[in-house]
């Protein structure tokens, strides 16, 4: 689901400064808890499954395969520990947002480069800031925030795993980046509108 409509996204960050002596930055910081949540293993193994089922009812046999691989690790945690060495929290809402945004834009656009910490903390921060906006986000309960955050996981990391398996291949990674943004666009996300920076994503001008 969208978080917010890009047009406003951009509209609320045009006259941000998110300098780490800035207002704009003290005030997202102080308020970063709210997009936070106390996990349950119970949780994670309920969410799992119904992301398998609602697999299932388009590609079987892709479901079987997540339900094995998900069987044979803790693929939450796993992604956890990898979410951690570029300083992102799997706890929290707007960092599961920033590693699918991260991966959906870079299949989009063939960029399979590692991100750097620094570039992981200002999307992080972007996201924060642009959640911190949507009451509706703010007033989910700790379940709700574990299975959004969870389901945004497991898609990241699917995206990455399709763009890594179509490398060197240019015509199946085109169809993943078709599919990518297809799937960004009914989120109300149009990865050809933003470009990723060192500070973040910044709209394309025309």
């Amino acid at each position: 689901q969208p978080i917010l409509a890009p047009q406003q996204y951009w509209t609320l960050m045009d006259d941000k400064d998110f300098s780490e002596d800035s207002p704009d930055y003290a005030d997202t910081e102080a308020r970063a808890a709210l997009l936070t949540y106390t996990p349950l293993p119970e949780r994670t193994a309920t969410n799992l499954a119904n992301f398998v089922e609602h697999i299932r009812s388009t590609n079987p046999a892709e479901a079987d395969q997540l339900q094995a691989q998900f069987a044979s690790m803790n693929i939450i945690a796993t992604l956890g520990d990898a979410m951690q060495d570029v300083g992102l929290d799997k706890n929290d809402i707007a960092d599961a947002y920033t590693v699918w945004l991260l991966n959906a834009w870079s299949a989009a656009h063939g960029d399979l480069s590692e991100t750097p910490p620094e570039t992981a903390a200002a999307v992080s921060l972007q996201m924060k800031f642009a959640m911190l906006q949507a009451p509706d986000l703010l007033a989910l309960d700790d379940a709700l925030k574990q299975e959004l955050a969870e389901s945004l996981l497991i898609q990241g990391v699917l995206i990455a795993a399709s763009a890594s398996d179509a490398a060197g291949n240019p015509a199946a990674s085109a169809e993943v980046a078709k599919a990518v943004r297809q799937g960004a666009l009914t989120a109300g996300i149009d990865l050809d509108a933003i470009r990723l920076t060192d500070t973040g994503f910044v709209p394309v001008t025309p």
